[in-house]
């Protein structure tokens, strides 16, 4: 039997069961696990960037949502195909860039890893943010568009708070406000770093926005 006749039958079985496991297919048409994964890396099919990689569906039809992604139960499907190809379209495609803690809970499955791995082959770029980083696409003129987005939206973001008068949501500008007051001498970036050695994170733009917010930037240059 010619192979895309062997891959159509196994496209049937797909889509007759909806998910896989290669011992599925292994089982159905009694055939080695080294034949059953050749049959599924066909481009019909597609590999869950979770659970192991464990999971394969039949890519046609599927509805996926904005950001490429298809959820079946917990499985998670890219339309952008593995893990490490759809962390680097998310983050590219981002507005303002993403930290790996966003990626994650898109995803499913943690990417920490991915993320460094992926900075460390100048396929992402990367920028310090509170006790870890936001990344941002490796393209020049859209990491410009991101940086700058994401500066508007600490800013937009400080303002949400102080407009929402609940304890919680001030807490953290607060804590920039007091430690600024107990040495207005310090810059942004050291603040920042001071609270986040006491165990809140803050990003220097978080601090950079609360100074600009209360006029401090000119009396700390």
């Amino acid at each position: 039997m010619a192979m895309l006749e062997k891959i159509q039958r196994v496209g049937v079985f797909v889509r007759e069961q909806g998910v896989v496991e290669v011992g599925d297919v292994m089982k159905k048409f009694a055939v080695t696990r080294s034949t059953a994964f050749r049959y599924l890396r066909d481009d019909r099919f597609l590999t869950s960037i979770n659970q192991k990689g464990k999971y394969h569906i039949e890519a046609a039809d599927l509805k996926f949502n904005r950001h490429g992604l298809f959820n079946r139960n917990g499985m998670i499907f890219s339309i952008h195909g593995n893990l490490l190809r759809t962390v680097v379209a998310l983050i590219s495609n981002s507005a303002a860039g993403m930290r790996a803690s966003e990626v994650s809970r898109l995803v499913g499955t943690s990417v920490y890893t991915q993320c460094q791995a992926l900075f460390r082959d100048n396929l992402l770029c990367r920028r310090k943010e509170g006790c870890g980083y936001r990344y941002f696409s490796a393209e020049a003129e859209k990491r410009k568009q991101q940086l700058s987005a994401s500066k508007r939206k600490t800013s937009l973001d400080v303002d949400s708070a102080l407009q929402n008068e609940s304890v919680e949501s001030l807490h953290e500008v607060i804590k920039i406000l007091v430690a600024y007051v107990s040495n207005p001498a310090l810059k942004p970036k050291s603040i920042a770093l001071s609270l986040t050695r006491r165990g809140t994170s803050v990003a220097t733009e978080t601090v950079r926005a609360v100074f600009d917010r209360y006029g401090l930037s000119k009396k700390n240059s």
